[in-house]
């Protein structure tokens, strides 16, 4: 039996995504849009992995309110190990677009304070944008936005705030928000 239990946290980090396109004719020629996306460490003292990004269909959740956590993310949350998470989402039919972001000084962790900004693609039925990330200095947190409805006009841009979410993955497998 699994249990998601999320409660509302600080913010970790801020996701900025603006809608990117030099030609609004490439946008119906390729039936995809290219977004660039930054994400800010807000925490004092909290390094992120690397986080794992998808834009996506609506069928697909990364994590969700009520619901246990899926072995690859309890995979980043507990151990830092992106790979599992990537690969699956790869494999998904409904994911259009997977990236590992790296940030730009050098090797993970991203630091408070550290940004990373970077492109990706969705096709036109790919609206939703997904991340997660581990929180380095836990057992069993992470920070992720599931499910972000995408920008759609071209210049549009958005701000949002993820929270601190804990897995809960010793004995009773479940989401807290902190």
């Amino acid at each position: 039996m699994k249990i998601g239990i999320l409660k509302l946290a600080s913010r970790v980090a801020m996701v900025s995504i603006a809608f990117l396109l030099s030609a609004t004719a490439s946008y119906a020629a390729s039936n995809t849009a290219r977004y660039a996306v930054t994400i800010t460490n807000l925490t004092d003292g909290q390094p992120l992995t690397p986080p794992v990004v998808a834009t996506h269909r609506r069928p697909l959740h990364v994590f969700q309110v009520g619901e246990g956590a899926s072995p690859e993310l309890q995979d980043i949350a507990e151990n830092g190990r992106v790979a599992p998470l990537l690969d699956a989402l790869s494999a998904n039919q409904h994911v259009f677009e997977t990236k590992l972001i790296v940030s730009p000084s050098g090797p993970p962790p991203i630091l408070p304070g550290g940004t990373v900004t970077f492109d990706i693609s969705a096709a036109r039925g790919a609206k939703q944008l997904s991340f997660a990330s581990m929180l380095i200095c836990t057992n069993d947190g992470f920070t992720g936005i599931d499910s972000l409805r995408l920008p759609e006009k071209v210049g549009e841009h958005e701000l949002h705030h993820s929270g601190r979410v804990s897995c809960r993955c010793e004995g009773r497998r479940r989401f807290d928000w902190r």
